[in-house]
């Protein structure tokens, strides 16, 4: 996950140039949002832990984002899972921190990114939108995520690349990754022909 995050994080740096990173700073704040998820990825910790089940409430949010600002924080958030969109308040706290100068990125699996959250984050100032998309045949797709979510979670990426480009709007970044030992050549090349084709600033494999 944190190399993903990171290339992640240096392609939107070489698009978009943001203010530099200071020395004395961390690169990006990982928060778990919840340690829920949709699906049951082979590989994932969600399907087999021992945990319980939980989420992070928003006065803990916003306490955290008020420590970042008041430290002047340059990096990006990365808020993640679990699925991130599971928690009823990540579209309330992408506004918060982008009200507060603080840079986010959600890592995604599509299957909650409805019209309506897509709409709220683009207005609520998001920086960053990760998808994993680990396969674009039906089957595999299934395979790999013990769910049959596929039609909703492909639905809902051409519906945000659709709202993005009427909206006119330049954020948030976007990309799609997939694991790179879930696919062989063959299927991998077929997953890169796909989504190389739609309006994706970045594809990117972990």
């Amino acid at each position: 996950m944190f190399k993903k995050d990171l290339r992640c994080l240096k392609s939107w740096w070489q698009i978009t140039h943001p203010r530099p990173i200071a020395r004395n700073q961390p690169l990006y704040v990982s928060l778990e949002l919840t340690n829920n998820c949709v699906l049951r990825c082979n590989g994932c910790f969600t399907p087999g832990q021992v945990r319980e089940i939980g989420e992070m409430g928003i006065a803990n949010f916003k306490k955290l984002i008020d420590d970042l600002s008041s430290k002047q924080f340059c990096g990006t958030l990365i808020l993640e899972g679990g699925e991130p969109l599971l928690n009823e308040k990540a579209v309330e706290m992408v506004a918060y921190a982008h009200e507060k100068d603080i840079k986010t990125c959600i890592v995604s699996n599509a299957v909650l990114l409805t019209p309506e959250k897509v709409k709220a984050l683009i207005e609520g100032g998001l920086d960053i939108l990760s998808v994993s998309f680990g396969s674009v045949n039906h089957e595999g797709y299934k395979k790999y995520s013990n769910t049959d979510y596929f039609e909703t979670a492909l639905q809902n990426i051409l519906n945000f690349l659709d709202t993005k480009l009427k909206s006119g709007a330049e954020k948030p970044f976007f990309q799609v990754t997939c694991v790179e030992g879930q696919m062989n050549e063959v299927e991998y090349k077929t997953w890169m022909d796909f989504f190389g084709r739609l309006p994706i600033e970045n594809l990117d494999y972990y």
